[in-house]
């Protein structure tokens, strides 16, 4: 059966607008989603002006599933993101690098444009759906779908341990997770920042250092092990 649903979307003048989607009958691994929660992220700015559901940092309850699904439920708190899928039998998708999809990622701003966090629900496919833990508040949830998962992805593939010194740097919506992150994994925290504006906000947060970049010495500086770098512009490496 058909579901009809309200949906925000951008528009040529710039103003979100709301509007109604509708979506067949559910495919087999759909999953239908009412959302209760999302974040906002800076993308969802660079899209203001095109004729699409805006949002993905969503977090909502499962209403109903497909004939196959069966790793949720009715009832289960999920959260959803960026990437919406690929197809699922190439390398890069079987490896879990499904933004790499060689018959291209279903995703934010390319593909799906119906679908979005800004919306009374959304349809999902069970695989992209991470069941949310009672620990973490819907309120709180919607972040760490793009931006949490952003910052969270390099510890597991590039195999940072609880031993690394981690330097970060930039403390935006990205950086201020990737410290908190750092910071419970274990690691000595390295933070780098142009201002001394966020320092005592990045120590909170669980730095071991922080270093000024507008005074900065290399000599000054301990090994560090990896750099996650949470900028909104490639810094300049030669301060």
């Amino acid at each position: 059966m058909a579901t009809t649903f309200t949906v925000f979307k951008g528009s040529s003048t710039g103003k979100v607008t709301e509007s109604q989607t509708t979506v067949p009958a559910l495919q087999s691994n759909d999953v239908l989603i009412e959302n209760t929660h999302s974040g906002v992220c800076g993308t969802d700015a660079h899209y203001l002006h095109t004729d699409m559901v805006l949002g993905h940092e969503g977090v909502g309850v499962v209403k109903a599933v497909g004939s196959k699904v069966s790793l949720v439920k009715v009832g289960d708190r999920v959260g959803f993101g960026y990437v919406k899928g690929g197809c699922a039998e190439c390398q890069y998708c079987l490896a879990g690098h499904t933004w790499h999809c060689v018959k291209g990622a279903h995703a934010f701003g390319i593909s799906d444009f119906d679908q979005g966090s800004f919306a009374t629900h959304s349809v999902w496919p069970e695989t992209r759906l991470a069941i949310l833990p009672d620990e973490i508040l819907s309120a709180h949830a919607g972040p760490f779908m793009c931006a949490g998962q952003t910052v969270f992805i390099p510890f597991l593939r590039q195999g940072i341990k609880p031993s690394d010194c981690v330097g970060i740097v930039g403390i935006g919506g990205l950086g201020h997770l990737a410290i908190q992150f750092a910071a419970a994994w274990g690691c000595t925290v390295v933070v780098f920042s142009s201002s001394d504006n966020k320092k005592q906000e990045a120590m909170d947060f669980g730095a071991t250092k922080f270093y000024n970049t507008t005074n900065l010495s290399a000599a000054d500086v301990p090994k560090i092990n990896h750099l996650l770098v949470t900028t909104s512009a490639t810094p300049d490496w030669k301060l």
